[in-house]
């Protein structure tokens, strides 16, 4: 019975975990995208104006 109820606590226990996890993921995506946005338009900007 005892593992039976660890067993069931541990998903709880991850499940909090995994918004969060996102979160971040998306938070350090939007500023890779950002930044390679941004370098993409350093760079057409350069060529423009070479």
């Amino acid at each position: 019975m005892p593992e039976g109820k660890i067993m069931t606590a541990q998903p709880t226990k991850t499940k909090p975990d995994v918004p969060y996890i996102s979160m971040r993921a998306l938070i350090i995506m939007h500023i890779l995208l950002g930044l390679f946005i941004a370098l993409v338009y350093w760079k057409l900007s350069v060529q423009t104006d070479f």
